[in-house]
């Protein structure tokens, strides 16, 4: 029996039963091995083309602007290994950032063509995902198993960013979950959605509760203006990276930073000599750089 007679039969396509397995899996894998999902994207891409790849090839055609541009991007980076201070590194990982971008276009180009029915069952996938990987997150924070607590041990020093990952990850779900379904399980999913802020919120992350907590807001910007919302956070992203590394704050200040805001983690005041590290060495070498991932 081929593919398409058994999705005829059960009303599934071999996409649509992709992309089922993967809301089933991709919310507890983020929890418990988020490295994981590296793996998973390049196993759903491959399977997509295996199940269609017709709907593969269309997915380029559909998104070709932006195809060429990650090309282009990979590509330089790539070639950045001519004058990298890692060449084998920088060769590899603009392949790999190509790798990475085409599993990307597939994976979107699939996901639009599923039919609707397809589609509510994938979310009810994505669902079952959240649900799990909140169970996870709950039962790690507040209730004492041996599993967890050989999870937790491998951080002695602060046990519960061990899950700061898979808490950005959980916040990152619930917003295509929490599109509306049917009229009888529309509770479902708030429900669900409250359950992850919980586990979130009782975490150490603050990168995950500030996103959980601005994204209600975007959610409802973006809901009543959708095209300027996605145009504002594209100039954002733009700005921040021209801008960020001119306004570093310098070594000596960050030292008194740390002194005048001792309420700052340690993590953001790394974070700012990482930073302005890396501001230095743009300066030094601002048009080619160091060489991708240097």
């Amino acid at each position: 029996m081929t593919a398409l007679s058994i999705g005829k039969v059960t009303g599934w396509s071999p996409s649509g039963a992709t992309f089922a397995l993967v809301g089933l899996v991709l919310p507890p894998l983020g929890v418990v091995a988020p490295l994981g999902l590296a793996p998973l994207l390049v196993v759903t891409a491959l399977a997509l083309i295996v199940a269609d790849w017709r709907r593969a090839i269309a997915a380029f055609r559909e998104f070709a602007g932006l195809a060429a541009l990650l090309t282009a991007l990979s590509l330089w980076g790539s070639l950045s290994s001519a004058w990298s201070i890692l060449p084998a590194h920088s060769l590899f990982g603009g392949l790999r950032l190509l790798a990475i971008s085409a599993g990307g276009l597939i994976g979107l180009g699939a996901a639009r063509a599923l039919a609707p029915a397809e589609r509510e069952r994938v979310r009810g996938a994505l669902l079952l995902g959240m649900a799990l990987a909140t169970a996870v997150l709950l039962t790690a924070r507040f209730i004492d198993i041996e599993l967890f607590s050989a999870m937790l041990a491998r951080a002695p020093d602060a046990p519960l960013t061990r899950f700061d990952r898979g808490a950005t990850v959980l916040v990152l779900v619930v917003w295509p979950a929490l599109i509306s379904g049917g009229a009888r399980t529309r509770w479902l999913p708030i429900v669900l959605a409250l359950a992850a802020a919980i586990a979130v919120l009782s975490l150490v992350s603050t990168a995950a509760k500030l996103a959980a907590s601005l994204g209600v807001l975007i959610l409802a910007v973006g809901y009543a203006w959708p095209r300027l919302t996605a145009g504002c956070l594209a100039v954002g992203l733009v700005a921040v990276g021209i801008l960020l590394p001119l306004s570093t704050p310098s070594p000596d200040r960050v030292v008194d930073i740390h002194h005048q805001a001792a309420w700052l983690k340690p993590s953001a005041i790394h974070r700012l000599l990482i930073w302005r590290f890396a501001a230095d060495r743009i300066a030094e070498r601002p048009l080619r750089g160091w060489g991708m991932d240097a």
